[in-house]
């Protein structure tokens, strides 16, 4: 008879706090049919063989009974299951949940004020310091960027296509930039003038603001809604003037149809007024900043069953960390706090913030409807998750969160939110989707410089608004090349402390320019390989309707 742990990991063996104790756990590894193992002084008999990455009960669990797993309730037994039978589909009830009563959640009793440390308040890594809002709030980016923006899909290819030229030809010359980026969308003109517009007008000022932008070059057409010329009836210009900051010396704008031709626009602004562009953003250089000038993004995709004992708790130890020393962080995708927002409502600051917690899940249920999303089909999972021993999303959800860490909840954001007008950091929930194509941006318009993004199963993601650190939850991780940080530790016994603290330090280094994320050195390789694309991704979370 072996111990359980050489085979499998239970992350709550005993309740902890308002969390309860687990009663099955995930294999590391394959394990077989009549194997006996011992757990607690008693002996669990496997009864079927239990493929690595999958779960299987290690107490008894009656008919319509929680399942517990990560320390909530992910659903209930649709059979008997004995202490070491597999968790499969078939015996996971997963329809209801306990918590149908928002009304009786404990908003708040579980908060606790931040402890600060002093060691860690003392750390600093090399940022780029930015004037964050109109105020005079400092930031610092862990980049300094050259930004080319579009502000209407006619221009959007030329925007690129700037970029393009505009890396080849103008980023040597300048050691300060480190990079220049498109960002570009597809709306502006064929869309409603009123709140719509505001709406994509507030998300450009978001870009134009972020701590990781030094300069920007902005290209319309020239008779879209959202004009970019100064003078003309419904421009633009004087929103992006009240809005921005220092907008007449970080941002220059221009509009293709006072151009002969597309080539004509981009070769001249490349020789001529981009350069200026350049040479403002090269005044900024790197400089020692405290941690709390950081503010991380949370994020995970394609995520498998050991997400939420390896990679997601390592970041959540990190990101205790970050803000024990004064930094912020900022986890999304409301949709992936299904079963599990209860547990943020009993950490939230105030019962006001508990209640508009416990509220977003219902209003993106509502907001969801328009979509053709199956019935209960947010209590679905991928298909990819599922094949990764995730079951339902409940158990997906009480992964995610780990990645939050345990301090409390300091305070909610609606989309495109600037955490800067705050004055509190340590941990945001923003209100926004769980596509990665969505969401992963919508970290960095809230204000985030760095999305560490965990991840089972691989993804080439990244955000042309900041680096996005891959860390994987194994050593098997699809795409490996390109995961900067591997999690595979805390399944070989590692202590989760230890890995997390290796995972803070890992970020620093490469806030600090003194390591390219994996997604940059590939970045580079697919431009030298003569591809025309790198992962700078960015798309709108679009909420209005065509015209």
């Amino acid at each position: 008879m072996l111990p359980l742990n050489h085979f499998a990991v239970v992350v709550h063996p005993t309740e902890v706090g308002a969390l309860r104790a687990d009663n099955i756990a995930v294999a590391k590894k394959d394990i077989p049919g009549g194997m006996r193992l011992l757990w607690n002084g008693s002996d669990i008999l496997v009864t079927r063989s239990v493929p690595r990455g999958s779960s299987f009960a290690i107490l008894p669990i009656p008919k319509g009974h929680s399942i517990i797993a990560l320390g909530v309730h992910v659903g209930f037994a649709a059979r008997h299951i004995p202490a070491g039978g597999l968790l499969d589909a078939g015996g996971l009830g997963n329809v209801l949940h306990e918590i149908d009563r928002p009304d009786k959640v404990p908003y708040g009793s579980r908060a606790r004020p931040t402890e600060y440390r002093p060691e860690w308040m003392a750390r600093t890594y090399l940022g780029f310091p930015r004037q964050v809002t109109h105020q005079g709030k400092l930031g610092a980016g862990t980049q300094n960027l050259v930004v080319l923006l579009n502000t209407v899909k006619c221009s959007q290819v030329a925007t690129q296509n700037l970029a393009f030229r505009a890396r080849q030809q103008l980023l040597p010359k300048f050691p300060h930039v480190t990079d220049v980026v498109a960002i570009t969308q597809e709306y502006g003109c064929g869309m409603p003038v009123g709140p719509a517009k505001q709406e994509l007008a507030r998300i450009l000022t978001r870009v134009m603001n972020h701590p990781n932008v030094g300069a920007v070059y902005l290209l319309g057409l020239g008779c879209e809604h959202l004009c970019p010329i100064p003078g003309l009836e419904g421009s633009v210009i004087p929103y992006f003037e009240e809005t921005v900051l220092d907008f007449a010396r970080r941002v220059r704008t221009d509009h293709l149809q006072r151009y002969c031709s597309e080539l004509e626009a981009v070769e001249k602004i490349v020789q001529g007024p981009l350069q200026e562009s350049f040479e403002f953003a090269n005044q900024f250089s790197r400089q020692p900043v405290p941690i709390a000038s950081l503010t991380l993004g949370l994020k995970c995709g394609g995520s498998d069953r050991f997400s939420g004992v390896s990679a997601n708790p390592a970041l959540g130890v990190a990101v205790d960390r970050l803000i024990s020393g004064g930094g912020a962080a900022i986890i999304t995708e409301t949709p992936e706090f299904e079963g599990y927002m209860h547990v943020m409502a009993e950490r939230a600051r105030d019962p006001s913030l508990g209640q508009w917690l416990m509220n977003l899940i219902p209003r993106f249920d509502k907001l969801s409807s328009q979509y053709p999303i199956p019935e209960r089909g947010r209590q679905t999972v991928a298909p990819g998750n599922y094949a990764g021993g995730l079951l339902n999303i409940f158990m997906k959800s009480a992964g995610a969160a780990s990645k939050a860490g345990s301090t409390c909840v300091e305070g909610g954001l609606e989309y495109a939110d600037w955490i800067y007008d705050h004055d509190r950091r340590g941990l945001w929930v923003l209100d926004g989707p769980s596509y990665d194509q969505i969401s992963t941006p919508a970290l960095g318009l809230s204000g985030c410089q760095m999305v560490v993004f965990t991840t089972g199963r691989g993804t080439p993601i990244g955000s042309a608004l900041g680096q996005v650190i891959k860390v994987g939850s194994t050593a098997e991780v699809g795409l490996d090349q390109h995961v900067d940080f591997s999690a595979q530790a805390v399944l070989d016994g590692e202590p989760i402390e230890k890995v997390g603290g290796a995972l803070l330090e890992k970020i620093l280094a490469i806030a600090s320019g003194k390591e390219p994320t994996a997604l940059e050195v590939w970045n580079r390789r697919l431009l030298e390989a003569g591809l025309p694309y790198a992962h700078h991704e960015f798309m709108p979370w679009k909420r209005w309707g065509d015209n």
